[in-house]
């Protein structure tokens, strides 16, 4: 699963390893889905032969952060 957006004229695809949103997506058929006005909490994972690789660490939509504090 992907995170697929555009930022300051670059594009990105970044693997992403948040839970929530693993579940909620893994169930549905393999497609493109949009989220709207989503903010992506992106991280670097551990070295892998020497390169490091950004990570859709977590999602965050207004629905998930309805009823947070």
């Amino acid at each position: 699963m992907r995170a697929v957006f555009q930022h300051s004229g670059y594009g990105y695809s970044l693997v992403v390893t948040d839970p929530e949103i693993e579940d909620e997506y893994f169930d549905k058929k393999n497609g493109k889905y949009e989220l709207e006005d989503a903010i992506v909490c992106i991280s670097l994972a551990e070295l892998f032969y020497g390169h490091a690789f950004k990570l859709a660490a977590a999602i965050f939509t207004e629905d998930r952060c309805e009823g947070a504090s």
